[in-house]
């Protein structure tokens, strides 16, 4: 018989958000935030077009986005949440 594997339950830490990390892709995104001790709050992927919605509803926060050629036109829509 084979062991059945034990599924992760993923915990995420109840702190403030500290900085949103962004993965940008083709047509999503994916968005993750991590408190001031690197603990992640939380990880969602999310459709481009929903991405600065997601942001407005966010904290004051540090925002890192990874720097390719789709970063400037992001860094343009989500600056005013800043």
């Amino acid at each position: 018989m084979k062991k059945a594997k034990k599924k992760s339950v993923k915990t995420f830490s109840k702190e403030p958000v500290a900085t949103i990390g962004i993965d940008l892709a083709k047509n999503s995104v994916h968005v993750f935030g991590v408190d001031a001790q690197g603990e992640v709050v939380f990880s969602r992927k999310l459709a481009r077009k929903a991405l600065s919605q997601f942001i407005a509803q966010q904290p004051a926060c540090r925002i890192a986005m990874e720097a390719c050629s789709g970063a400037g036109q992001s860094h343009q829509h989500i600056s005013g949440y800043c």
